[in-house]
């Protein structure tokens, strides 16, 4: 992650992953079949741009989801009943009765406001894009909590790569008119360590807790999925 990426978003925060937990996943996803020893369930969809599994989406859904959280992903499907749309797909936004992903925003936001984000929002990733070209800017995530649905925000979730220029123009907008948080989700990968103390693994699962969004972190749990992945890893 650039650290020019940070000034575009209201917060940064990292999440661990185990390579070999990574591994594992690569293989659940060549062979369309979870494995036993892998903490992360399959994707949802593994056909277009989910064919190579999502892996980093699949990390920080399942780091939000041990939070408390339900989380919603950025995708055109009405089939699926956990995709939102905010910015992105111009096309769909316009159908009645609403796209399910953007009657999602709706019943977040309100109709008016969404409205008039989008038409700011359309206008900026133009701008920026140089182009007609209205599309995107979405982020990848939609993060509610369960217990206080007045807690929610955005998530984008990168590892290697950076923002696009429509979600540079996209993602201030949404906090100054939405009134929303965007989060930049960091994957990192984590080294393997025999023994780890319980004071550097909790440094590793507070991170949502720093947000302050008023939700309980089941760190107990988060651990033992940690600790799982260090044994899993280790030579034999």
């Amino acid at each position: 992650m650039a650290d020019r990426d940070r000034r575009f978003v209201d917060e940064v925060i990292d999440v661990p992953f185990d390579p070999h937990q990574a591994e594992l996943y690569r293989k659940q996803v060549t062979q369309r079949k979870e494995l036993p020893n892998c903490i992360y369930p399959l994707w949802d969809n593994l056909k277009g741009k989910g064919k190579g599994g999502e892996f980093a989406l699949t990390i920080a859904r399942h780091y939000f989801r041990n939070c408390g959280y339900e989380v919603f992903v950025s995708d055109s499907k009405r089939e699926n009943p956990e995709c939102f749309i905010l910015a992105s797909y111009p096309g769909l936004r316009k159908e009645r009765p609403f796209h399910p992903g953007y009657k999602r925003m709706i019943e977040v936001f309100g109709e008016e406001k969404l409205e008039a984000f989008n038409k700011h929002a359309t206008e900026l990733k133009r701008r920026r894009k140089k182009t007609r070209n209205s599309g995107g800017g979405d982020p990848d995530l939609f993060v509610r909590s369960k217990i206080n649905r007045d807690h929610f925000f955005f998530a984008e979730v990168k590892y290697k790569d950076s923002l696009l220029e429509n979600q540079k123009a996209v993602f201030p907008l949404v906090s100054k008119m939405l009134g929303c948080k965007v989060l930049l989700v960091h994957i990192r990968p984590i080294e393997f360590q025999v023994n780890v103390s319980r004071p550097k693994k909790l440094a590793a699962v507070r991170a949502a807790a720093r947000l302050n969004l008023g939700t309980a972190v089941d760190i107990d749990q988060m651990l033992e999925e940690i600790e799982r992945g260090y044994q899993s890893g280790l030579p034999e």
